[in-house]
């Protein structure tokens, strides 16, 4: 687990979601989260719908 994933957890948890899906996807396209760690972000803050 890198340590962007494990501060986009605590920022979820605190409810400090606010442009962090854009901010992920900007992680991930730089190789600093895998596949799974977005897609399981992802799913955190959008419950409702699945990730790609």
């Amino acid at each position: 687990m890198s340590i962007y994933y494990k501060i986009s957890v605590a920022l979820i948890k605190k409810g400090r979601t606010e442009g962090l899906e854009k901010k992920i996807d900007i992680l991930w396209m730089d190789g600093k989260l895998s596949d799974d760690e977005r897609n399981k972000l992802i799913t955190m803050l959008n419950p409702d719908t699945k990730a790609e």
